[in-house]
Formats: C-alpha cells, structure tokens, sequence
C-alpha cells in the first residue's frame, strides 16, 4: 500500500509538471502525512544522535548519495560573541571559496556592488542575462547570523543565468547586533527604491534560502501592512518561515535532515533574532501569515527537511485564499539543496526556479 501511495504521487507529480498544473493540496498534504506517520524511519530518527546515518532514497543521484554519506557531523557551538565571529569567517571562507570556483568555470559570470538606499547590494549578470527590466531580488540564509550577499552570490548568479535576468542580492543587518526589525527595514528599504527609480512592482521578482525566504516573505507582510504593492512573485527555498518551531517535522524530522536540525544552537539564534518580540509576529514566522492578495509563489524544499511543515502550512494558507502556489518537494534531499552546483537535482531546481520567473515576472495581478 505504502509503495502504491508513493508511485501514484509521483505519477501525479509528473502529470503536474507537463500540464502545467498543480497538485490540490489536499494529496499534497496527505502524502506528507503518510511520509511522516508511516514510515519508521522518520519516527525514529528525531531520537537519535548526530553520528545518524542520513537514509539515501533511490531516488538520488549519485552525487546527493555520495554528498549524504560524507557529511561530517555537525559540532557544538560557542554562542558567545568570539565563537559567532568564528563561525562567519569560516563560513565566509567556504562560500567564497565555491564562488570564486563557479565564476572561475564560467567567465561570463559577474558581479557588481551598488548601495542602494544606503543599504549594500550586489548586482548579479551572465552572459545570459538580456532581460533588464525584471528583476528578482535575493536575500540569503545563514539564521539571520551568517552570510553577505557577496560571498553567498553563488546561488543568484545561476539563478541569473536561468532566468535571463539581473539579481539583486541584499546585505541586510545580521543578528544578534541587529535584532529584528532591522534586517525587514533594510529589505523594505531597497524594495521602496526600486519603486521610486521607476521598478514596476510586477516586474520585481523575490527569491530568499531558509532564513533569506522567511525574510522574504516577512518583508512582504509588512509591505502589505503599509498598503505597498506586493512584488510580482516569489520563490522560496527551503523557507525558515516558524521561530517557534511547533510544525510536526520541527520534531519528526529534527535530525533528519544533514545541513539543518532543531538543536540548542538553531533555538539560540532564533531568539537572539526576535528578541522580545513575540515570535508568532508574521513577519518574524510567516506561517502565522495571511497571504491574501499575493502573488505567485514557487516554494521548493526537501523531503528531509525540518521547515516541511513551515512551507506545507504557507502552500495550504495561501491556496485557501486564491494564491496561485507551486509547493514542490523533493524526495530524499535536504536543506537548500539548490545551492550546491554539483548536485543534478539542483541544476533542475534552479532552472525550475528561472522559468518560473520568466512566467511569472511582468504580469499584471489579474492575470497570475
């Protein structure tokens, strides 16, 4: 029975992807429901210890196999000041040495700093890149500790060259010296210079990974708070959208997934970002969000993925309200897969993501 519920999705899921049409959620959430209560392997594992052996599904390339089985395991953290700054310039070192790779095998590749409403951004262009007039702006993860939009300019540079289009990246303010609000005023900051240098709103476009797509999102209610124009559409890449981390895979899949878990140092940083404010504010956990009267929404994540609830819930939300959404889980992968250039799942993912703006981007609201 098991093995026809998985065949039968995927059918479904392949009939999706040539007609152009989406899954009613309801199967969606079933399946989910099934992949967390039916299989033991997801009910054992938020028991186990980080020395887990992460599960290979079939399904994976040879590449995500191999990524899976060599993953060292995840080490205790210094949460103090020292041990953050720590953290950033080894993870600055890693990113910049990826993108001086990527940019190595692909000459056309570039990338230009402009401050933006005195908020530092950096453009991202190919080759490839012919179309000026839409734009998808990008805001990274890192738990709103890590990263810059410089040295994490991997990802939208091939974003950039899948859809044709310059990428926006933003260096928004990192926590814990810049708790919340302050990475949501830099983003509206930049969003509202587009607008004043003549951006129409249809025409920009928004993509973010874990945090960068709870950000994006957030960004977007608190848009819609102040009566603004919402952007064209997003894409959401495994989106950090639930600081209190009360969706069932938070617990089911805590350790399932190998490059993000629910752990001391996930929970510390959560509060360091949203300080005293109360957690459940929709522009720090979007899942308490109402998302009438947005655009359409491409969420992609992985099967192993703590934040599945996160997006299952935002899918089922906006749905509900006449959101044209695309939730697409992949089987077997984990946390922003997309941003390893090595992986074919993620060449696919992020073309999917590059025709999805090409479609979505430049279209009046009443024609999403």
């Amino acid at each position: 029975m098991r093995l026809g519920c998985i065949f039968y999705c995927m059918s479904v899921h392949t009939t999706m992807k040539k007609q152009n049409k989406y899954v009613p959620f309801i199967l969606v959430s079933c399946f989910v429901l099934w992949l967390l209560n039916g299989n033991s392997y997801a009910r054992s594992i938020s028991n186990t210890s980080a020395e887990t052996e992460y599960y290979s599904p079939p399904t994976l390339s040879q590449e995500a196999t191999t990524y899976l089985k060599g993953h060292p395991t995840k080490q205790p953290f210094n949460h103090a000041p020292a041990g953050i700054s720590k953290l950033r310039k080894q993870l600055n070192i890693s990113v910049t040495s990826r993108l001086e790779r990527l940019m190595k095998a692909d000459s056309s590749l570039s990338v230009k700093f402009e401050a933006i409403a005195g908020i530092p951004c950096y453009w991202a262009s190919s080759a490839h890149t012919v179309d000026t007039d839409r734009i998808p702006l990008y805001t990274h993860g890192g738990a709103y500790h890590f990263g810059t939009a410089k040295n994490v300019i991997g990802l939208p540079l091939q974003i950039a060259n899948a859809a044709g289009m310059r990428i926006l990246s933003i260096e928004y303010r990192l926590a814990p010296e810049h708790p919340f609000p302050a990475a949501i005023e830099d983003t509206i900051k930049v969003y509202k210079w587009l607008l004043a240098n003549d951006y129409r709103p249809e025409n920009i476009g928004w993509f973010g990974a874990s945090a960068g797509g709870g950000l994006a999102l957030g960004t977007a209610l608190a848009l819609k708070q102040e009566g603004i124009p919402l952007p064209g559409a997003f894409a959401l890449l495994s989106p950090w959208a639930d600081l209190t981390h009360s969706g069932d895979t938070a617990h089911t899949l805590a350790h399932a997934d190998p490059a993000l878990i629910v752990d001391p140092d996930l929970l510390a940083w959560a509060k360091a970002y949203y300080g005293n404010n109360n957690p459940k504010d929709p522009r720090i956990s979007p899942v308490y969000g109402d998302y009438t009267g947005f655009p359409a929404m491409l969420i992609q994540l992985g099967s192993k993925e703590i934040v599945l609830s996160d997006s299952v819930q935002i899918a089922w939300k906006a749905r509900r309200v006449g959101v044209n959404v695309v939730l697409d889980i992949w089987d077997g992968m984990w946390h922003v897969f997309q941003a390893n250039p090595k992986l074919p799942e993620a060449a696919k993912a992020i073309r999917e993501i590059g025709t999805f703006f090409k479609q979505k981007l430049g279209q009046r609201p009443q024609e999403k």
